[in-house]
């Protein structure tokens, strides 16, 4: 077990029994000292000696609760209450285990002792002994259903092994009856909110308390992050602005506030913050990934690539710091450099998940799609469940020509990650390469149920079910997606597509010019818009659209029929009175 330190232990000077009955509530203060040379006498009995020490340990002067513990115990036979005290100056004095076996002596004594078995979980917890630890609170719980430690305690246990939902529950229930005032609980919880998106919760919770304090960062943060996702933004950044201010901010607090700025867009102000975190951690090799990001981004990416070039020769260099420069080489088309630093950090970090997968991904993109499959194959060995690793080899060995191997991972993808409406995505997708277009739809119709407003699924199982000749479905599928996604052209051509083929012509034209007035419009868009446009015998508008479908030679599946309909369409209209009937 790791070691701890004695800091870990302050929570000690709450809820510690009282020394005259285990029922009684502690003293709130002592109102006198015992002196270093005291000894008993009739006028300090046993139980004051232990209010004394109880006061000392409040006071922080462990040294003299330890000698007033001596005291009681020449005289005295243990009790649960006596044997908890002393766990805690134990506890205090970075004597852990000793402490641990007094609270574990006070249940002993006294199974009721609820305070005992919170102290011994806490010990337990610092040690890393999640399993006793949980066990401790659970039984603390179980004495005193309004211990917000241990309630805390387990909240945190249930999150260390990603059970969020369960810690949020553990959250919420010590959250009952906790004073106004009291922050730590609640900012714990409304982070756990956030994780699991329900800011909503985060904003109801933490704006009563933090709305105008300037007191707790880390609540400021949280708050602030939950109004971005609410479209909270002049707000929240109005919030990172208070928090920018505060001139005793610690590293971690003013990295995290880097983050907020740098999702909102202020990269000036994330970069300040960035480089101040810099100054405060003796970690940085995250943070130079962030500051090199800002600057790539700024237009300044000679200064990233000298910032990471100068942090993968330091020790605290990491996986992601490679990764990170050799991407800006790619951006660069600096391969070369690229893929010997990738082998240096695969060399370097051995076991490092990431930089295989880096340098699989990078043959890929060099098209060097043998050697991408052995390297993606040693990167799924060391994390077999990982979803960017099994989605790379399936389209590794697509490239290759192996549909078969590629439809393995990505049913493998599927079945370690059933509700991930992206692998769901995938495995269509790849069928349909297949040529299965049934098994496609199915899955298509999975991705759908789980998420009915995911566009890509929508526009596909459109098409999927137009070409089954099921134009009622088709069009109902597509119309969902345009509601959702109004301005993207793919999904406006499937649904015009769709209503050509239904006859509806007028309506087909209305989605078709909507398409084709965005930015990007792909040959495939225009070459079906030619045709609409000779349905309706503007002959001049589809030659145009097959014009810029064929421009700069683009690839694509309806070229030959494109370039035979402008062929006829511009000698049509070389000869006068000729029409340009297909």
């Amino acid at each position: 077990m790791r070691p701890i330190s004695s800091l870990l232990f302050l929570f000690v000077l709450v809820n510690c029994p009282s020394a005259s009955s285990l029922d009684e509530a502690i003293r709130s203060s002592v109102d006198e000292s015992i002196p270093s040379d005291v000894r008993p006498s009739q006028h300090l009995d046993a139980s004051t000696l232990l209010d004394r020490a109880l006061a000392f340990v409040r006071e922080g002067r462990i040294e003299e609760a330890s000698k007033a513990m001596d005291l009681y115990e020449e005289s005295q036979p243990l009790s649960a209450a006596s044997e908890e005290l002393r766990g805690v100056i134990l506890s205090l004095q970075g004597r852990a285990k000793e402490g641990l076996a007094r609270f574990e002596s006070a249940i002993e004594i006294d199974p009721w002792q609820a305070t005992a078995y919170t102290k011994a979980g806490d010990v337990y917890f610092a040690m890393g002994d999640m399993s006793a630890a949980q066990e401790k609170f659970e039984k603390a719980i179980e004495l005193n259903p309004n211990d917000r430690l241990a309630y805390q305690r387990l909240g945190l246990i249930a999150e260390s092994r990603n059970d969020i939902a369960k810690a949020i529950d553990y959250f919420e229930r010590g959250i009952i009856g906790v004073p106004a005032g009291y922050v730590g609980i609640k900012v714990n919880l409304a982070r756990l909110y956030n994780a699991s998106g329900q800011y909503a919760k985060t904003d109801l919770l933490l704006s009563p308390l933090l709305r105008d304090s300037d007191e707790n960062p880390t609540g400021l943060l949280t708050l602030g992050t939950a109004w971005l996702f609410l479209d909270k933004r002049d707000q929240a950044r109005t919030l990172f602005q208070r928090v920018a201010e505060m001139p005793s901010l610690d590293g971690d607090s003013r990295l995290k506030l880097g983050l907020a700025f740098k999702h909102l867009g202020d990269l000036d102000q994330a970069l300040e913050s960035f480089r101040i975190a810099k100054r405060q951690l003796s970690e940085t090799a995250s943070i130079d990934q962030e500051i090199a990001e800002i600057l790539a981004e700024t237009d300044r990416e000679d200064e990233a690539v000298f910032l990471l070039e100068t942090t993968v020769e330091s020790d605290s260099a990491r996986p992601e710091t490679f990764a990170s420069l050799a991407s800006l080489y790619q951006s660069q088309l600096r391969f070369e450099e690229a893929e010997e630093l990738l082998l240096q950090g695969r060399k370097r970090f051995e076991e490092s998940h990431l930089m295989a997968l880096r340098l699989g991904l990078h043959y890929a993109m060099t098209q060097r799609y043998g050697v991408a499959v052995e390297v993606l194959v040693a990167a799924l060995e060391r994390n077999p469940s990982d979803r960017a690793t099994m989605k790379a080899l399936s389209l590794a060995e697509l490239r290759l020509g192996n549909i078969d191997a590629a439809l393995l991972y990505a049913r493998r993808l599927v079945n370690l990650h059933e509700e991930d409406v992206e692998a769901l995505f995938y495995l269509a997708t790849m069928l349909e390469e297949a040529e299965r277009a049934d098994e496609a739809r199915r899955w298509y119709k999975k991705a759908v149920e789980i998420d009915p407003n995911h566009v890509a699924s929508l526009n596909n199982l459109a098409n999927n079910l137009l070409e089954e000749n099921d134009l009622e479905a088709a069009k109902r599928y597509a119309i969902r997606a345009v509601e959702i996604a109004p301005s993207n052209p793919i999904v406006l051509d499937s649904l015009a597509w769709i209503e050509f083929k239904s006859g509806d012509l007028e309506a087909a034209r209305t989605h078709f010019d909507r398409a084709l007035a965005a930015d990007s419009v792909s040959p495939t868009h225009r070459f079906r818009a030619a045709q609409l446009y000779i349905e309706l015998e503007q002959s001049e508008e589809a030659t145009q659209q097959l014009a810029l479908a064929l421009a700069d030679d683009a690839r694509f599946p309806e070229r030959h029929e494109a370039e035979r309909l402008y062929k006829h369409l511009t000698a049509a209209s070389d000869v006068p009175g000729h029409s340009a009937e297909l």
